[in-house]
């Protein structure tokens, strides 16, 4: 995986939240969850038939028991493993982890301990292939290979032969720096391809000159919301003769001022409020919680103030002012739908601009 700082910057060129890092990474892991678990499991039992091999030709009793063991064991760990993953990431890495050395201890015995005239070939395989079974942290993978490898080394260095030890400690060292440079780089991609798919699927959601939603992606989130029974108000809100402003500075001054009410609505609203643009100069912005009838109000004062501080300042109306918002909210009720709360909104919207002059109507 990349780094957390350079993958918080990568994700910041998308204008992500904090937290999108933990998100990710959790969907990636899921996703590549299965495929991991499978090529483990292989490799055990690749490794449990060499030991029974192996065990068979050194005919003694003790060995095919402990390498049985050590079959079964990893088996059991990988189980766990797998049913762990969803509840406890961190009881899940830890039982890969205890699956990955059950698998190197294998690879001591066979092929240090039990062949000290042998060169070691498992040793290589696991080494390549480990950082790209590992989901985990790249500092962790790092570690633990590393870890593997002089482990290996120091072992080799007190069983094997003079020439098996330098032909394994060759080998081991190439297949750590060979292994960590295809898993961590494999790794990498794979997290570009989840980023670059979950920009898409976000962008998709959001408004394109503002930055919050869309009209479909708020009907559906505050659809939802409302009619599982959530309170809180719904406010309906747009710029005060907004065609004149177009006509008069044209549309590029225009697009400053939706980008700016945009900016102004999602600079106050609080952390699981919604907002979106419903085209043109309309905003939606709703407002979750047990709020007292003057919330509303409160949040409009704020925008608009936020508002006259973001908009261009060569944008003025004719009288000299900036422009100004007119606003209709809807307090939620029992038993109230999304298009309840939009009917009430609207009315009060438009009884609102009836004053044009940062007026809101709550009903």
């Amino acid at each position: 995986m990349a780094t957390t700082s350079k993958f918080v910057k990568y994700l910041n060129t998308y204008g992500y939240e904090k937290g999108t890092y933990r998100k990710i990474s959790k969907y990636i892991d899921t996703e590549n969850h299965k495929k991991v678990v499978v090529a483990l499991a292989i490799c055990i039992g690749i490794f449990g038939a060499m030991s029974i091999l192996r065990a068979l030709g050194i005919h003694e009793d003790m060995a095919l028991g402990g390498y049985l063991g050590l079959a079964f064991a990893s088996i059991a760990f990988l189980i766990a493993e797998y049913h762990t993953h969803s509840m406890s990431p961190l009881v899940s890495t830890a039982f890969f982890y205890l699956t990955f050395i059950l698998v190197f201890a294998y690879v001591i015995e066979v092929g240090v301990i039990r062949a000290p005239n042998e060169r070691t070939v498992t040793i290589c395989l696991l080494l390549c292939a480990a950082p790209s079974l590992l989901t985990d942290r790249p500092w962790r993978v790092v570690v633990v290979s590393t870890l593997a490898t002089i482990v290996f080394i120091v072992t080799a260095y007190h069983y094997k032969a003079a020439d098996a030890f330098l032909s394994d400690t060759i080998n081991s060292l190439c297949s750590l720096g060979l292994g960590l440079a295809m898993g961590l780089s494999a790794q990498k991609t794979r997290i570009d391809g989840y980023v670059d798919r979950y920009a898409k699927a976000r962008a998709a959601k959001l408004d394109g000159l503002t930055g919050i939603l869309n009209k479909t992606s708020f009907e559906a989130e505050a659809s939802f919301m409302i009619e599982a029974g959530m309170t809180g108000a719904l406010l309906i809100m747009d710029a005060d003769n907004f065609k004149d402003i177009n006509d008069t500075y044209g549309h590029a001054k225009g697009d400053d001022v939706i980008r700016a009410i945009g900016q102004s609505i999602d600079l106050n609203r609080r952390g699981g409020d919604l907002a979106g643009r419903f085209g043109g100069d309309e905003f939606c912005v709703l407002l979750v919680g047990n709020i007292p009838p003057e919330t509303p109000q409160n949040y409009f004062t704020r925008l608009t103030n936020t508002f006259n501080d973001q908009c261009p300042q060569d944008v003025r109306r004719a009288d000299g002012a900036l422009p100004s918002l007119s606003c209709g909210a809807a307090l939620i009720r029992p038993g109230y739908t999304f298009d309840t709360a939009f009917a009430v909104a609207d009315a009060a919207l438009y009884e609102a601009k009836q004053s044009r002059n940062n007026v809101i109507i709550v009903r």
